[in-house]
């Protein structure tokens, strides 16, 4: 069986609707006698296929996925997280304004240091006070290797904790 043909088969299955459950990797991999590592960069594929062919669309597709493409590396809602942050609005004012979870506006500030690093002033993030308690808790180890010691539920210092790694592991990296 062709790739193009598993590709078909993989990706009718996969679709869940009216008396349809869809199918498991395990299952896709079994019927379609692949093994699984492949039957996941044939699912990959579909689904690279399916965004692209809705990004230069302007059908249904389109118009179902539109808040999901993004003609850059990040999502459209961190964009969106970071036009507003950049305009001066504090975690809980984004998190009103968006019907988001402060931990959410959070998550998509460690995405953007993440994937795109020279977007802002990371650094300026975190208080000076808490960047010499980092400083001195994890300046001389690899940032891979740190392990958050602080209070399990203190979402805030946690944040604190990975935007410093994120900015010391870029530095290691380069």
């Amino acid at each position: 069986m062709s790739h193009f043909h598993r590709a078909a088969n993989l990706f009718s299955y996969m679709l869940v609707g009216f008396q349809s459950s869809g199918w498991t990797l395990n299952d896709a991999s079994q019927s379609l006698h692949t093994e699984l590592i492949e039957t996941q960069f044939i699912k990959t594929d579909i689904m690279l296929a399916v965004g692209a062919f809705a990004a230069n669309s302007r059908g249904v597709l389109h118009r179902l996925l539109a808040d999901l493409l993004s003609d850059g590396p990040l999502s459209r809602s961190v964009e969106r997280t970071m036009a507003l942050f950049k305009r001066g609005l504090t975690f809980a004012e984004i998190a009103q304004h968006r019907r988001l979870k402060v931990n959410t506006v959070r998550e998509h500030l460690l995405e953007a240091a993440i994937v795109e690093p020279n977007s802002y002033s990371w650094l300026d993030l975190i208080p000076k006070t808490v960047r010499h308690q980092l400083d001195a808790q994890y300046g001389q180890l690899i940032a891979s290797d740190w392990q958050f010691n602080g209070d399990s539920g203190d979402s805030e210092q946690f944040f604190y904790f990975r935007l410093y790694q994120i900015i010391q592991g870029g530095q290691h990296a380069s």
